[in-house]
């Protein structure tokens, strides 16, 4: 492949080609990953950038079929809301270790105390889900939240010269939770999912399968243990290209097509928004 069909097929898989169209607001394979809404109207400008008819952030946040909440990264992100759960599921630990990773420095005291990360993680989406029984400002969540949770949970915090909750923790908690953010809320203020069903608040259990067709298809590389088998059969499938990027491959066209399950299939493996495409490096270990 050459460095021109690359960015050319990149920018047709972002579907960054795409004309303004009479669409609906969901209708961007962006809300697969999560739309980040990060800066000045990122999430708004990312899908007019897509060709859909979005004319400023508060049209967007006012949309019914929309929800936000804290993701991959921590960050705040737009999805379908009908996929919400699933979004749960796909980006929920596949391993203790992924989940010490994700939560950087905050698995270092739980681990001292002799408590699992995902145990940590289920711990703190409990308490939240106790806390937030109606819509709370981000600073007063997290100071009752801080209230329920033992030392291990805890860190001083030199910003705000006050103990509380780890951010990363607290944040992927959320969605653990059932809570979402409310959008246009600056600090944000988070609520409780409407219709979310009863389970026990943490992420999801490994090895749980995901029957999205959307979100936890392409994050999956960021969730799940069902999947470690598949990544494995696409490390074991992929192709160097004739370009160099620091490493990168391409699949060949009949798994891309099965991945996808469409008729026009992108020849390599797209990542969450504001990860560009997959290279080696993302591939997780046998």
């Amino acid at each position: 492949m050459k460095r021109s069909e690359v960015l050319e097929h990149r920018i047709h898989v972002q579907q960054l080609d795409r004309a303004e169209a009479d669409r609906a607001i969901t209708d961007a394979a962006v809300f697969d990953f999560g739309v980040q809404d990060t800066g000045q109207d990122g999430a708004s400008w990312a899908l007019a950038n897509r060709g859909v008819p979005v004319r400023d952030a508060a049209e967007l946040e006012a949309s019914p079929d929309v929800a936000l909440a804290w993701t991959l990264r921590a960050a705040p992100h737009f999805y379908r809301r009908a996929d919400l759960l699933e979004v749960l599921v796909a980006t929920s630990p596949l391993s203790d270790r992924d989940a010490a990773k994700r939560v950087i420095g905050a698995g270092k005291p739980l681990k001292e105390a002799g408590i699992s990360t995902v145990s940590g993680l289920t711990e703190i989406a409990t308490q939240l889900r106790h806390v937030v029984t109606r819509p709370l400002i981000k600073g007063e969540v997290s100071t009752q939240l801080s209230a329920r949770l033992d030392p291990a949970y805890l860190r001083y915090c030199r910003a705000c010269k006050a103990t509380h909750s780890w951010e990363v923790p607290f944040r992927i908690g959320a969605l653990y939770a059932g809570l979402e953010l409310e959008p246009g809320t600056s600090p944000p203020v988070l609520r409780r999912i409407p219709d979310w069903p009863k389970r026990k608040p943490g992420p999801a259990p490994f090895g749980r399968p995901s029957r999205s067709r959307t979100a936890s298809g392409w994050s999956s590389k960021r969730s799940g243990s069902p999947r470690i088998a598949a990544w494995s059969w696409l490390q074991s499938s992929r192709i160097e290209t004739s370009f160099s990027l620091g490493g990168s491959w391409k699949l060949p066209n009949h798994i891309t097509g099965r991945l996808v399950g469409a008729k026009s299939a992108p020849d390599r493996v797209p990542q969450p928004a504001g990860f560009g495409e997959l290279a080696v490096g993302d591939l997780p270990d046998q």
